[in-house]
């Protein structure tokens, strides 16, 4: 699997770095010139102890386990019963989707939200911390 499929895409790195998540991760975008041409690659961190420190037109590439920290695990509140859980699952016949679900007696979507994300689950997850922060539902994606 091509490292690129891996991580989200350089357009959602961008948005999640305007909306002010923190650029810590293992995996960047960063642009670079080859024969005069320029391009977007990704730069994997050797260091394992580490981040990357990214420059001014860098980007965090998150990958799932990363979004995993960053996304709430659950939005409502908890104490009363009155919250919706994450999941993230791969339907037939290979696609992924990202949802805050309610379960118990009415098993219902938080919002109707159900984001459908292809073969590419940290690009769900992505868009679902986008709409998230966009919509005032996750104020501490610097947590």
């Amino acid at each position: 699997m091509r490292l690129e499929d891996q991580v989200v895409s350089l357009e959602n790195a961008k948005k999640l770095k305007e909306l002010g998540v923190k650029q810590e991760s293992f995996c960047a975008w960063f642009q670079h010139t080859h024969n005069d041409c320029q391009d977007w690659e990704i730069r994997i961190n050797t260091q394992q102890s580490m981040v990357l420190i990214l420059g001014e037109n860098e980007y965090a590439a998150f990958t799932v386990a990363e979004l995993g920290k960053i996304l709430p695990c659950a939005i409502g509140d908890i104490t009363k019963d009155n919250h919706y859980d994450l999941y993230c699952f791969k339907d037939f016949p290979n696609d992924w989707f990202v949802q805050y679900r309610r379960c118990g007696k009415e098993n219902t979507l938080w919002k109707n939200l159900d984001i459908h994300c292809d073969q590419n689950l940290a690009e769900g997850m992505a868009k679902m911390l986008i709409h998230l922060i966009e919509n005032s539902n996750r104020n501490a994606a610097n947590d």
